[in-house]
């Protein structure tokens, strides 16, 4: 028999080095678990593994996360989706990030970047940003564009090829960084 406290669950999720270089141990994270349905949870991360993994040349870096309390319904061993917050932005402009071009990182470490903005007459002007934090899907644009402003968003085709279509500039952001968890375990005892 296996005794098993479920008071206390933790999951492993790996991070790409890039994201994981933005962990820190007490960073806030969100669960969820695509066996259960509009079930989720507020955790921490509570360990970061100081050695990466490398599997088909990408680097990964596993960190242990622990849920604030257990959700009703999650059993031992399901999967569940990270999503840990390593950064954010109130009331910031926004873009998607395929609607920037990132520039340079100055010495004091602000980043440049260009997007093209439309004109009512239809126009379009290459215009240069400074960017703030960049998430996975969105960025935020500190300075050169407003909200409202409209701008041009590739967008990759299958045939690698792109597109163009127009985007309203919001006022929100979120920066995150995912990883995928392996499942939940609590403290074991055997038996």
């Amino acid at each position: 028999m296996t005794v098993a406290d479920t008071s206390v669950l933790t999951t492993a999720a790996s991070f790409a080095e890039a994201d994981a270089a933005k962990l820190s141990v007490g960073q806030v994270a969100a669960v969820t678990f695509p066996a259960v349905p509009n079930v989720s949870a507020t955790a921490k991360v509570t360990a970061i593994s100081p050695t990466g993994t490398t599997s088909n040349g990408v680097v990964t870096y596993a960190a242990t996360i622990t849920l604030d309390s257990a959700p009703a319904g999650v059993r031992l061993g399901q999967t569940a989706a990270v999503t840990v917050t390593t950064a954010q932005a109130a009331d910031a402009v926004t873009l998607p990030s395929n609607a920037v071009t990132i520039g340079t990182v100055a010495a004091d470490g602000t980043t440049t970047g260009t997007v093209r903005i439309v004109a009512a007459d239809g126009t379009t002007t290459t215009t240069a940003v400074a960017v703030g934090l960049q998430g996975d899907s969105t960025t935020q644009i500190v300075s050169g564009v407003s909200a409202g402003d409209k701008v041009v968003v590739s967008l990759d085709t299958a045939v690698g090829t792109s597109s163009n279509s127009l985007q309203q500039l919001r006022n929100s952001f979120g920066g995150a960084g995912t990883g995928g968890g392996t499942g939940f375990g609590g403290a074991r005892n055997g038996g």
